[in-house]
């Protein structure tokens, strides 16, 4: 299995001991043209596509397709990788230098895809960009706290998103707010 050397998934999979699944990164073969791996820490889930190697075996876990790996395989796997991590997934998850670490087989990861919005298209949605970076900084910036919620506002014209509007951002515990440049795509 190969994963882009820049997608960290472990960041986003749960610290939560209580939470076994999670703590795992999913990596999902059911779509045999689409594979992935997910993460989802019950707040935010990330999917990045990847690409499975002829040898990689994704049979025997709790469901066939799915294979569970620890999170710590993914730096390990990247330290050696010239731009990607490559796990090899036969009875477990080796790594480039022949480590092998065992894979999950007693927890089901959760239907990532009942909340993945890239695949329910339903109603009106429109599309904004804007770095993630400068949010994270306007967010440390009006003293947002790990683990609280800021509020963002969006324009919307005749009831679409206006992506040529600014963001306004809101700390409603202490009533800072900032504003964020959208990004444009053309």
């Amino acid at each position: 299995m190969k994963l882009p050397k820049n997608c960290k998934l472990e960041k986003v999979t749960s610290k939560d001991k209580t939470r076994m699944g999670i703590g795992y990164v999913c990596i999902d073969g059911t779509e045999a043209d689409n594979p992935v791996a997910v993460a989802c820490d019950g707040r935010i889930l990330a999917v990045v596509p990847i690409e499975l190697g002829e040898n990689d075996d994704l049979t025997g876990d709790r469901e066939n397709g799915v294979r569970l790996i620890p999170a710590n395989a993914l730096p390990a796997a990247r330290k050696n990788g010239k731009g990607v991590a490559e796990v090899l997934l036969n009875g477990g998850a080796e790594l480039p230098d022949g480590t092998v670490i065992p894979t999950q087989r007693e927890e089901k990861y959760p239907n990532w895809r009942q909340v993945d919005r890239c695949e329910h298209r339903e109603g009106v949605s429109g599309k904004l960009y804007f770095s993630p970076h400068l949010l994270l900084a306007l967010a440390e910036g009006i003293g947002i706290e790990k683990g609280n919620a800021i509020e963002v506002d969006v324009n919307l014209v005749n009831g679409n998103v206006d992506p040529s509007q600014p963001l306004l951002v809101r700390n409603k515990a202490n009533g800072a707010h900032g504003v964020l440049m959208t990004i444009r795509q053309d």
